[in-house]
C-alpha cells in the first residue's frame, strides 16, 4: 500500500499523522506535494498588478496569485480576491471593492491617494503601504560627506568628491 493512502484513524501506513483540514482529515501525499488541491485551495486568492518589478515569484508559496495590468483591474476581479497588490493605477474605491471579500489592500507607493482610505476603513479593509521604502536613495542622494581638497574653484575648497 502507498504511504500516502490512509487508513482509518488519521494516521498513514507509516504511521505518520495525518494534517487536518477543518473538520475532515486530509490524506498528504508525501511523494508530489504539489498536487495537493484541499491545501491550495486554502491558500488566500491575491489580485496583483503584473508590472510591479520583482514581484513575480514572490507570493506564490504563500497564496494563489493572479497577475493583471492595473488599469485593467476590475470589480468582476475583484470579486473573487482576498487581497489586492496595486501600484497608483489601481484607483481602490467603492465601486471597485463594493461587495468584495477584498480585506487587505497593499501598494507598492508611498503614497495612498489612489485608495479611498474612509471606504476602506468602514469596511474593515486594511491598507498597507510602502512609506519610508525610499527613505535611503533619497539619504543617499541629498546627504555626501565632504572632503575637501587642496585644489578648488575661486579659492574655495572642492566638497562635492565627484567634480574634478
Amino acid at each position: 500500500m502507498p504511504d500516502s493512502v490512509a487508513t482509518g484513524a488519521g494516521t498513514s501506513r507509516k504511521n505518520k499523522p495525518l494534517r487536518k483540514s477543518g473538520r475532515r482529515f486530509q490524506s498528504y501525499c508525501y511523494i508530489c506535494p504539489g498536487n495537493n488541491k484541499l491545501e491550495d485551495e486554502r491558500k488566500p486568492y491575491v489580485l496583483a498588478d503584473c508590472d510591479i518589478p520583482f514581484l513575480k515569484g514572490v507570493l506564490e508559496p504563500y497564496a494563489r496569485v493572479q497577475y493583471l495590468k492595473g488599469s485593467e483591474i476590475s470589480h468582476c476581479d475583484a470579486a473573487r480576491a482576498d487581497a489586492l497588490v496595486v501600484r497608483t493605477r489601481t484607483h481602490c474605491d467603492e465601486r471597485l471593492l463594493g461587495g468584495t471579500p477584498v480585506g487587505l489592500i497593499a501598494t507598492a507607493t508611498i503614497g495612498h491617494d489612489h485608495i479611498d482610505s474612509e471606504y476602506c476603513s468602514r469596511h474593515g479593509i486594511a491598507i498597507a503601504t510602502a512609506q519610508g521604502c525610499n527613505a535611503r536613495g533619497c539619504c543617499n542622494t541629498s546627504w555626501r560627506p565632504s572632503r575637501p581638497s587642496q585644489s578648488g574653484t575661486n579659492g574655495r575648497p572642492q566638497t562635492e568628491p565627484w567634480a574634478s
